[in-house]
């Protein structure tokens, strides 16, 4: 039987074949409703990021996430609220 590799592992062992920092950075705008996809990004990052520990090296890890609110929800929002002053 042929020995199987995660793909993270295959991502860390080409990340560490260059020399300097290893940063590792995900991030996330759901810009609709929020569900379990919007995780995969974070956890694809986490997954590279902790197969790099696992060899021995500290990467930087960066996450970050923002809410959007579509522009066309937060003109009708303020426009009801303008009207109520």
């Amino acid at each position: 039987m042929a020995d199987t590799i995660h793909w993270a592992d295959v991502i860390a062992e080409d990340m560490l074949k260059k020399n300097g920092k290893h940063f590792v950075a995900a991030g996330i705008t759901p810009s609709g409703s929020i569900h379990i996809g919007n995780m995969r990004e974070v956890v694809t990052a986490d997954a590279v990021y902790r197969a790099i520990l696992d060899r021995g090296r500290m990467p930087i890890l960066s996450l970050l996430s923002t809410i959007v609110i579509p522009c066309i929800r937060f003109t009708l929002f303020f426009r009801r609220v303008t009207q109520n002053i």
